[in-house]
């Protein structure tokens, strides 16, 4: 891989990062408007909602990247 193909990989792979922690970030505001608990659970069932319900292939994205560091992070 050339070190340009290998620079614009590094580079989506951070901006995917930081549009899943983006995501993360306004459904843990949301649950804290709405009183409901901030646990792992509630944010990752209010986030496979907004995957399922939304028409936005750019949101559907960002939303499994969300759920895919979540889960990451929170293997035993």
């Amino acid at each position: 891989m050339s070190k340009m193909n290998e620079n614009a990989l590094n580079s989506e792979k951070v901006e995917n990062l930081d549009d899943a922690h983006a995501v993360i970030g306004q459904i843990a505001s949301l649950l804290f408007k709405t009183g409901r608990p901030l646990e792992v659970d509630s944010l990752t069932t209010l986030l496979k909602q907004r995957a399922d319900q939304t028409v936005s292939s750019r949101l559907k994205k960002e939303y499994d990247a969300a759920l895919a560091l979540i889960a990451e992070k929170t293997e035993s």
